[in-house]
C-alpha cells in the first residue's frame, strides 16, 4: 500500500512540476478555451479526438510571461495556456502537449527555440505549438489526430464530475487543473520498477477501491512568477516561496462504507496520524522532502470519494480540505 501511497503523492508532484515545467521551458502545451473567467470548465475545452487516459489544463487569469532573459530572446514571450495529453499505447506513456501563445508571432518565437528528437514530432499552426512525445509506433495516434486538427470537446463523464468536485469560487480558483482515467494500461505503466510484493498490494487496493476517476487542481493566491518557478526547480530559491496548493480527489466505483472502511484501515496502515478538523476526521501524513522540511498531506474521506490536499504550510493545505468540504456536504 505504500506504493500505493506513494503513486498518489506523485501525481500531486506531476502535475504541479508539468505545471512549472510548462511555463519556464515551453515544453507543456494548451489548447483552452479562452474565457479565463472559469478557468476549471473543462468541458468547454478541446482535446484531440482520441481515448486519452491523462488531461492536465493550466491558464492563469492573465497570460504568463516568460521573460526574455531567461531564454536569451529579443522578446518576452507571453503563453495564454496550457494543455497537456496522456495516453498509454503498447505499455508506453505518450504525451502530447499543445502551448498556446497570446500570439501568432508569440508562437513562432517558441517554436524557433524548440527541437525534438527522435522520439518526438511538433506542428505550429497559428497561435499554438503542438508537441508529441513517444516513439514513432505510438505516438501515431495522437500525432494523426493533432496533424489533422481533429478535436472535440472534452467530455469524458466521470473525469468532468470528478473535476466538479473541485473547489473552484473567486477564493479557491485552480490555475491547473488534470483528471486521470485509472486505466488497467496506464496502472501498470506506473507501476513499473514496483517489486512483485508492491504490485500485488497495488492490485488489491485497487481491486477494493475501484477507482473510477481522478481530478487534481494545483491552487495559488497570486500568479506564478516564471524567474520563481525556475528557481526553485533549480534549487536556488526555496519552493515555499511559490505558495502554492494542490488538491485532489479520487471517486470510487464502490459503496461508500466500503470505500471508508477500506480507506480508514489503509490510511493507518500506511502511517497516517488521525486528527479531529471541527465536527470532521481527517488523515494527516508528513512527506519529506529535498529541502529537508516535511510537507503535510491531509485526507478527508467523504461517501465513496477520497480527498487529498498537499500544501507548503499545514494552514494552506486545511483550507483547501474546508473547501472540498463546503463543496461537496450537500452529498
Amino acid at each position: 500500500m505504500k506504493h500505493g501511497i506513494r503513486i498518489l503523492c506523485g501525481l500531486f508532484c506531476l502535475l504541479g512540476v508539468l505545471f512549472a515545467g510548462c511555463n519556464q521551458t515551453s515544453y507543456q502545451s494548451a489548447v483552452a478555451s479562452s474565457n479565463t473567467s472559469a478557468p476549471i470548465a473543462l468541458a468547454a475545452t478541446h482535446v484531440p479526438n482520441v481515448d486519452i487516459d491523462l488531461y492536465i489544463w493550466a491558464q492563469q487569469e492573465k497570460p504568463t510571461i516568460i521573460p526574455s532573459s531567461l531564454l536569451r530572446t529579443e522578446a518576452d514571450i507571453l503563453i495564454d495556456s496550457i494543455a497537456v495529453w496522456g495516453m498509454v499505447v503498447g505499455g508506453e506513456l505518450v504525451v502530447g502537449t499543445g502551448v498556446k501563445a497570446a500570439s501568432a508571432d508569440d508562437a513562432r518565437l517558441l517554436d524557433s527555440l524548440v527541437s525534438m528528437d527522435a522520439n518526438g514530432w511538433k506542428m505550429l499552426s497559428g497561435d499554438v505549438l503542438y508537441l508529441v512525445s513517444g516513439s514513432a509506433t505510438a505516438r501515431e495516434p495522437l500525432k494523426n489526430a493533432i496533424s489533422r486538427l481533429d478535436f472535440k470537446y472534452f467530455d469524458d463523464v466521470e473525469l468532468l464530475r470528478a473535476a466538479s468536485r473541485l473547489p473552484n469560487n473567486t477564493t479557491d480558483r485552480p490555475i491547473a487543473i488534470g483528471v486521470i482515467k485509472p486505466t488497467v494500461e496506464l496502472v501498470n505503466y506506473l507501476a513499473r520498477g514496483a517489486t512483485d510484493e508492491q504490485t500485488r498490494q497495488m492490485n488489491t487496493v485497487i481491486e477494493l477501491v475501484d477507482p473510477r476517476a481522478i481530478a487534481i487542481g494545483v491552487y495559488s493566491k497570486k500568479p506564478l512568477d516564471v524567474a520563481q518557478v525556475l528557481g526553485v526547480m533549480q534549487g536556488k530559491i526555496d519552493v515555499s516561496k511559490l505558495d502554492i496548493c494542490a488538491l485532489g480527489v479520487m471517486q470510487s466505483g464502490r459503496p461508500s462504507l466500503l470505500v471508508e472502511s477500506t480507506a480508514k484501515t489503509l490510511l493507518k496502515r500506511s502511517g497516517f496520524d488521525e486528527i479531529a478538523f471541527g465536527t470532521h476526521v481527517l488523515y494527516r501524513m508528513w512527506i519529506n522532502t529535498n529541502q529537508q522540511q516535511a510537507r503535510p498531506l491531509l485526507v478527508w474521506l467523504n461517501g465513496n470519494r477520497v480527498f487529498a490536499s498537499a500544501a507548503i504550510q499545514e494552514a494552506h493545505a486545511q483550507q483547501m480540505i474546508s473547501a472540498a468540504i463546503a463543496a461537496n456536504l450537500q452529498d
